[in-house]
């Protein structure tokens, strides 16, 4: 459809580039005349059936009714003259961003703090919608619009069913993209508020893999897939809290899911945050342990280096304190002990003394106290003045 960029719809909304494109039209950014301001515009393609001029009109009469940021606001709908045909068009809020599937395909996975951050949105976006009996059916990252300022807005209620509305599309027809749709969609039932919150929790685990966990070969196979399969688990690398709320969210059975999409965003939003806990807490814990081992390491060199510079000095002693050196009795410590013993080592041409002198001035090896020796006094000092036998001296 680009030949029609620069054209007029409805006399004031001037075509601008293209955006988005679907089956049945495109979606243009386009500028208001009268308003002064910038739009975007659905434009059905001429020759559409009428079940796509239906859905369209649903999505003008079901988005005219919600009033959110979340949820991109109509301004206008109609049908304008093209090549003879009326096509139909929807003028709607222009949201200054790109569709959430463009952002992963650019970006690949996101944080769990900034999924949850898109859950809550979204959730909050949905309440208002399931409050006024409004159930999407298509949430998927297509239909999401990331702003510029990273807040997140839910467009395109073109399969969106209100509790009153009568179906479009023929019985047994599934209704919504078979990657994210649920399992009672699946098997034949009517979506209702809580197939809204399946799909979220398939958008948000592929915001956080990459990956489209039920994605099967064929559309048939990905659909049974929904029907008859569990969600696999997230991995452990992602918190527990929001690894639970995916969980509860993709669950097979509609009661084990979240009660409403008020109840899912606050979830999300006590979610913001595990990351710190469940990922950065743990890293402190081993630096402070890498740290405390890298001190006793260097301790312990440095005692060892101190040890033996004490050891060398102990163990050589200069040719002037070989000389001198007399071993010192009483000594009470190992070390003295081996420093005498390395002290007569070191004089292999001095004789050998006797064994009382040895008695009497060298310490016991192995004794950790030694009781100092009294050397014998003289024979006057022992005997007194009568000698030996008691008869007084002659002098």
């Amino acid at each position: 459809m680009r030949d029609v960029e620069g054209a007029l719809v409805a006399g004031r909304y001037e075509l601008r580039e293209q955006i988005g494109a679907g089956g049945s039209g495109a979606v243009f950014r386009a500028y208001d005349r009268v308003l002064d301001r910038d739009v975007a515009v659905k434009r059905m393609r001429p020759g559409a059936d009428d079940d796509a001029r239906a859905r369209l009109r649903i999505e003008a009469r079901l988005a005219a009714l919600l009033a959110h940021p979340g949820i991109a606001r109509v301004h206008d709908f109609g049908e304008d003259e093209t090549g003879g045909e009326a096509a139909p068009f929807l003028v709607m809020e222009y949201v200054d961003g790109m569709p959430l599937r463009r952002v992963l395909e650019e970006q690949g996975p996101m944080s769990p703090d900034r999924v949850m951050e898109i859950v809550a949105q979204l959730a909050d976006a949905l309440a208002v919608a399931h409050g006024a009996g409004i159930v999407h059916r298509d949430v998927k990252p297509s239909n999401i619009l990331v702003r510029s300022d990273g807040a997140v807005t839910l467009i395109d209620f073109g399969i969106a069913r209100g509790h009153d509305a009568e179906p479009v599309t023929l019985t047994g027809t599934i209704v919504g993209t078979v990657d994210y749709i649920s399992p009672e969609q699946a098997g034949g039932a009517g979506a209702t508020p809580l197939s809204d919150l399946y799909a979220l929790g398939l958008v948000a685990y592929e915001c956080l893999t990459g990956i489209r966990p039920l994605r099967r070969d064929t559309q048939v196979a990905t659909v049974m897939a929904h029907l008859n399969e569990d969600v696999p688990t997230l991995p452990r690398t992602v918190p527990d809290p929001v690894r639970d709320l995916v969980r509860r969210l993709t669950a097979r059975d509609p009661r084990r899911r979240p009660a409403d999409a008020a109840t899912t965003a606050v979830l999300a939003r006590a979610a913001v945050g595990s990351t710190v806990a469940f990922a950065a807490l743990p890293a402190p814990r081993r630096a402070v342990r890498r740290r405390w081992l890298g001190v006793a390491t260097a301790a312990a060199a440095m005692a060892f280096v101190v040890w033996m510079i004490a050891s060398q000095g102990a163990g050589r002693p200069t040719a002037a304190a070989q000389a001198d050196a007399v071993p010192q009795v009483g000594l009470s410590s190992s070390s003295s002990t081996s420093a005498s013993v390395s002290a007569h080592a070191a004089r292999p041409t001095q004789a050998a003394p006797t064994r009382a002198a040895a008695r009497r001035v060298a310490p016991r090896p192995h004794a950790t106290h030694h009781r100092p020796v009294k050397a014998k006094p003289h024979a006057a000092a022992r005997h007194g003045k009568h000698g030996k036998h008691g008869k007084p001296r002659k002098h």
